[in-house]
């Protein structure tokens, strides 16, 4: 089973009969693309497979709505030996999806989530088959880890169902004798308590309290005594802590320390509404096709206006106008060229041919007909304080003149590629495949095959969790704002700047590995909301042109760029998602929500 309009984590399974080889596995997903047109993307990984094994080669591949099939090829020395189809229609749902780690399949009253118009599916992975990557989970809403009989989880699983979390994701831990067991299965770094022993009560009043109900579950139940190590008590019972509630990034990880799939608590009329409760996050799918063309997408509209690419300045088109005006005069008036010689005259000519070619040049872009591919790039990286991580959106333009093709490497290997769009000669019904993009997985991620035609467009949008260990704290004192600032991360904040209720305030450059400290009066700061404060703040037209895109481009269901307690924001001279192109024209805002 796949969910429509996510990535999906993908497992082949390869079995060598023969003799060691070293293999291509290549994974091809096609849907319908513009105007009838067929679009395919495609995934390579290489192998190497001893006599008589089998391998399991992990994928995350997206399955866009429309989705047709899903081919698999492998490939030894340029000679396919086996090859695979999936028809994808059969299998795709737009139900909600549950993923419950457990032994058991106890979980069913998960299903009680559902509602008319958005059904739940609960689907139970086994534990070896979990994503190495957070965009694997991209499908799913909520995650229980239920018990842990199985042995230690690696630590690229771990380290994925972390950075999923950081992008919206809901983790919700169940203790009771179970919770013993999960610092050892490699969860203790997500885990928001540090377990201590085991203890039986016979009822839980405060759990009825926290959810709104006269009555609570009573009858025999094992609670997991532990101590808080991070997030916040919502729930306790005699200073036990029964409920804890973590924020990381966007998403949240809840501690149960009752087994809510055990009796009382199973059959309890309180059950529903807790799990209502731990799933409260409305997570937003990393994939997300842009419908139009790269030209108009707003986070690129920015970068168009970049000097480079635009029109000179007034001042020089009228100096140009007058320098070129003052070549045909005489031309322009008959005495004067009666009185020029022929030779004169031809040079004359000559220097107003070259100025109207230096004009098409300058004013119309003077780069328009290199041959290679014209990329602009801008990112926008969201940090929360005290996670040290951060959610990057970035955006990559290409534009070409010829048709042709580019490559891209990252340096990054966790870093989910959305759809590309491309404008120029549509394609009909009928014609041959989108040649799309093809993507090289392993320790590294290169993005090769971006095709575009003749006066053509892609756009690229890349999503990741990275390091970013930047911190803000806003405290107030005697009508005065107080702000600190810590950089932990080896990159300058450029023209920093705090948004508190509405108004801005300017910070300035904070250094690696500094901590910039400020106090600002009411009066220091200016309406946030105006053109010219936001100018003022973002430094420059563009910066500013970005910073009124970028939050009108906040995600559905979400709160405004600015919105919270405060947040700081500054700007990085590279995007934190890197890749080799040295000549491009990028921005990469960073906005870290402050405590």
């Amino acid at each position: 089973m796949v969910r429509e309009g996510c990535y999906a984590p993908l497992l082949v399974s390869v079995e060598n009969t023969g003799s060691r080889l070293q293999v291509t596995v290549r994974v091809e997903v096609t849907w319908g693309g513009l105007r009838g047109a067929v679009v395919q993307r495609s995934f390579t990984r290489h192998a190497f497979l001893p006599g008589g094994a089998t391998r399991r080669i992990p994928f995350v591949v997206p399955i866009l709505r429309g989705a047709r099939s899903l081919k698999v090829a492998v490939s030894s020395n340029g000679l396919e030996v086996a090859r695979q189809e999936v028809d994808l229609r059969a299998l795709a749902t737009s139900d909600r999806l549950v993923a419950g780690i457990s032994s058991e399949l106890s979980l069913d009253m998960v299903s009680a989530l559902s509602g008319p118009d958005a059904p739940v599916r609960l689907v139970y992975p086994r534990v070896d088959d979990l994503p190495e990557s957070w965009a694997g989970y991209d499908s799913v809403d909520m995650v229980v880890v239920h018990d842990t009989a199985f042995q230690q989880l690696r630590a690229a699983q771990a380290a994925a169902l972390e950075a999923w979390v950081v992008t919206g994701g809901a983790l919700v831990f169940t203790g009771g004798t179970g919770a013993l067991q999960l610092g050892a299965a490699g969860l203790g770094r997500l885990l928001p308590v540090e377990i201590t022993g085991l203890r039986e009560r016979d009822d839980l009043p405060s759990l009825a309290a926290f959810l709104g109900f006269s009555r609570g579950p009573r009858g025999k139940m094992v609670i997991a005594e532990s101590k808080v190590t991070a997030g916040a008590v919502v729930s306790s019972q005699d200073g036990l802590p029964t409920i804890v509630k973590r924020r990381l990034g966007r998403g949240s990880v809840w501690f149960t320390a009752f087994d809510p799939t055990l009796a009382p608590l199973d059959s309890w009329g309180g059950s529903r509404a807790l799990w209502r409760r731990l799933s409260e996050n409305d997570r937003q799918p990393a994939l997300g096709a842009f419908s139009g063309s790269a030209v108009d997408d707003p986070w690129m509209k920015a970068l168009l206006g970049n000097p480079p690419l635009g029109f000179p300045g007034s001042l020089a088109a009228l100096a140009f106008a007058g320098g070129y005006l003052l070549l045909l005069l005489p031309f322009l008036s008959a005495r004067i060229s009666r009185r020029l010689r022929a030779r004169l005259r031809a040079a004359l000519l000559l220097c107003v041919a070259a100025a109207a070619a230096c004009a098409g040049w300058l004013m119309f872009d003077r780069e328009l007909f290199r041959s290679d591919a014209r990329i602009l790039d801008a990112a926008r990286a969201d940090v929360r304080s005290g996670d040290s991580v951060a959610r990057v959106t970035e955006k990559i333009g290409l534009f070409g003149v010829q048709a042709g093709s580019a490559e891209l490497p990252l340096d990054t290997a966790d870093v989910a590629v959305d759809e590309a769009v491309r404008v120029g000669i549509p394609a009909r019904t009928g014609s041959p495949l989108d040649p799309g993009l093809s993507i090289d997985t392993g320790r590294e991620t290169t993005i090769r095959g971006i095709s575009f035609p003749r006066f053509g467009s892609r756009l690229l949008v890349l999503n990741a969790v990275v390091s970013m260990p930047v911190e803000a704290r806003v405290g107030s004192s005697a009508g005065s704002l107080l702000l600190s600032v810590s950089n932990g991360s080896a990159r300058s904040l450029r023209r920093c700047f705090l948004v508190h209720a509405g108004r801005g305030y300017l910070v300035g450059d904070v250094a690696p590995s500094e901590t910039v400290t400020r106090t600002f009066a009411p009066a220091d700061g200016f309406l946030i909301s105006s053109a010219e404060a936001r100018l003022r703040l973002a430094g420059d037209a563009r910066r500013a042109s970005f910073l009124d895109q970028s939050e009108a481009d906040t995600e559905p269901g979400r709160s405004r760029l600015f919105e919270g307690p405060g947040s700081v924001a500054g700007w990085l001279d590279d995007p934190l998602i890197a890749h080799v192109r040295p000549d491009r024209p990028a921005l990469c805002l960073v906005v870290v929500e402050a405590r």
